[in-house]
């Protein structure tokens, strides 16, 4: 037996054996040996093989110790009028209904509190034999406590039955939704191989989770998924629906109105979820609008107050609801969208299905005036298929991104729009007629290349009142990224209030992205994390880069040292516009889907002189990972904030 095998089995023997209380402990071993092996482990530490999570991870319980997540406070409800062409602003689904069998044949996994499946609107959609209860390890996904709805409200919002003169109506009305039960009331105790299993439930099955949840809204919480949830996302992303990865939908969170911001959400800031915000149906953000760099897309939701307009959802056994607000429904109507999405071409990628959205999504006459145009060029020449003469994108006018011959401007669906992103919006109102209407005759991506930039074991002061800049050299004849996707920032400070750390990240074309915005009532110690941000889709990764900290801290004795960075730079070496003119693009697998291989995230290690325990007492480490106390947010059937996930 491995050393790492003897760990794990002194670790589980003296947890049991401890007299600690009862709340349902739950360890992920990996282990060699298969399922007889993992039995012997199981018997010889006393504890129970509950299941194999994914490869050779496996899931044991005992009764000890567990780990709390606090629910979403989001009530019910969503606009009717989004889904057609009601009003200036509206995602245009009606096309896209049209244009494909409503979801049928796609399956979403619902991770939330349950769905009920005495539900009028949801009985005819439930997916048979895919719904888990990660609590009791059953497959009944009903919620334990009656006025529990979160679930049933965001499984109606995607796949409400059509038709039946009963509450509404899902965006993907004939797919079918699996409701995978991870919560339970207000808090709950959950462990981080609960969570994996959960992440990766039935992934072969299940082309897209919808998770309405994520980190605490209102105490300045810095979390997202532990290390084998980590890993299990990632899996499902790349190895689910036969290889072409499943796509997670993931809220980005309602806690605008206490001044947070996404950035410090570990479940968005990762290349393999799709971070959906909301936005009310007249185009402006609402007041629990989180901003940052990682949210890709919204859709529409409903705020808390004021004149908002509703939308009839299922709501506990037997009822139906209108009240359902946050980015809860923001996120379930997305995954509905990406099921009418990959009801017109199965065979897409995740990073396919991401970049469908920044090409297709919709910006005029929402979220205000705080667009910016990124600096992507439009570059090179290309061979038309069937056509003899060689063509050329212009590059400036009004045509830009348009292809001409010597003889003609080609239209239709070979312009490449510009880049324009939004802190709140990302690139803007999902379109659902568009995104199929494109996903329908799409190529597959090229294969993502990557490529690192790194210091590490630095001792760089960050002055009070003042700004530390680093310069990043990306070196021509070293990189491949010529066309970003994804940028992933690390970083390691010592700093008395990290709230107070307002960090950026200036491409070498101009392009700024406030990647920290700071949160000045957060006043815990230290930042160590992963920052990703979006803004840079297109550009070039070459070139010279600029970090830049800045320390915000009214008290002019505080000071900070930036002890380490990594810039980790994802994207293709040629051009993922082509992915638009069939047969221009190949990154298939032998199963003649688009391949989501390359879409781990690379691992970006940077030395930590100090981590800080669940409970926040320091623990010397002289090189950790940066840590992320995972946390989720779910929504409450009455109530309307996240609901995060901490350590007891």
């Amino acid at each position: 037996m491995h050393l790492k095998l003897v760990v794990f089995l002194s670790l589980l023997t003296s947890m049991v054996s401890s007299n600690q209380p009862t709340l349902g402990r739950t360890w992920a071993v990996q282990l060699e040996g298969g399922r007889q092996e993992a039995l012997r482990i199981a018997q010889k530490a006393g504890v129970t093989l509950v299941k194999k999570i994914f490869s050779d991870f496996y899931l044991f319980k005992e009764e000890t110790v567990g780990r709390s997540r606090l629910k979403d406070k989001d009530s019910e409800g969503i606009l009717r009028a989004e889904y057609s062409h009601a009003g200036a602003v509206h995602m245009n689904v009606l096309p896209a209904w049209e244009r494909t069998q409503k979801g049928e044949g796609v399956v979403v996994g619902v991770i939330d509190d349950g769905i009920f499946t005495t539900q009028p609107d949801l009985q005819d959609n439930l997916a048979p034999g895919l719904s888990y209860n990660v609590l009791d390890e059953t497959t009944d996904p009903t919620p334990n406590i009656p006025q529990l709805s979160h679930g049933t409200n965001c499984a109606g919002i995607i796949a409400a039955v059509h038709n039946n003169s009963f509450c509404g109506v899902g965006v993907a009305y004939k797919a079918k939704v699996a409701g995978i039960k991870m919560f339970s009331g207000a808090i709950t105790d959950l462990s981080d191989a609960q969570e994996a299993s959960a992440l990766s439930h039935e992934h072969r099955s299940i082309s897209i989770y919808s998770c309405s949840w994520g980190p605490s809204d209102w105490n300045n919480a810095l979390e997202g998924p532990d290390t084998v949830a980590k890993e299990a996302l990632a899996m499902a992303a790349q190895e689910g629906r036969n290889g072409a990865g499943s796509v997670f939908v993931f809220s980005t969170g309602n806690g605008g109105t206490y001044n947070d911001s996404c950035a410090y959400n570990g479940y968005i800031n990762t290349n393999n979820t799709i971070g959906i915000g909301g936005l009310l149906q007249d185009g402006s953000v609402p007041s629990f609008a989180e901003a940052c760099t990682s949210v890709f897309a919204v859709t529409y939701s409903r705020d808390y107050s004021g004149d908002n307009a509703s939308m009839v959802v299922p709501h506990r056994a037997t009822g139906c609801g209108t009240t359902f607000s946050g980015t809860s429904p923001s996120a379930a109507m997305a995954a509905g969208v990406f099921a009418l999405v990959l009801n017109a071409n199965d065979k897409l990628s995740v990073r396919d299905v991401q970049h469908l959205v920044t090409r297709t999504s919709r910006n005029t006459g929402i979220c205000g005036l705080t667009w910016k145009e990124n600096s992507a060029g439009f570059r090179g020449t290309l061979q038309l298929p069937h056509l003899d003469v060689k063509s050329t994108r212009y590059l400036v006018g009004p045509r830009r991104g348009h292809y001409k011959t010597s003889s003609e401007q080609l239209t239709g669906s070979y312009r490449r729009p510009t880049n324009e992103v939004n802190d709140y919006c990302g690139f803007g109102l999902l379109d659902a007629g568009k995104l199929t209407a494109m996903a329908a005759n799409w190529s597959c991506v090229p294969e993502q290349v990557s490529c690192t930039e790194q210091r590490e074991s630095l001792s760089i002061d960050i002055p009070r009142s003042g700004e530390v800049h680093e310069d990043i050299t990306v070196p021509s004849d070293g990189c491949v990224v010529n066309y970003l996707e994804h940028v992933l920032l690390t970083v390691s400070i010592t700093f008395p209030h990290r709230g107070h750390l307002r960090i950026r990240l200036t491409s070498p074309g101009g392009t700024v992205s406030d990647i920290a915005p700071g949160r000045a009532t957060d006043m815990e110690p230290d930042l160590a994390w992963i920052f990703m941000t979006l803004h840079h889709w297109g550009e070039s990764a070459v070139g010279t880069w600029q970090l830049s900290i800045q320390n915000t801290h009214p008290q002019l004795n505080s000071t900070g040292v930036l002890e380490g960075w990594t810039v980790a730079f994802l994207g293709t070496a040629t051009d993922p516009a082509d992915s638009s003119i069939p047969g221009m693009n190949t990154n298939e697998g032998n199963n003649n889907n688009c391949r989501a291989s390359g879409n781990s995230e690379p691992a970006a290690e940077v030395p930590i002189v100090t981590k800080y325990s669940a409970r926040g007492s320091p623990v010397p480490s002289s090189r950790a990972k940066p840590e992320a106390v995972p946390k989720a947010r779910a929504g409450g059937s009455e109530s309307r904030t996240g609901f995060g996930v901490r350590r007891s």
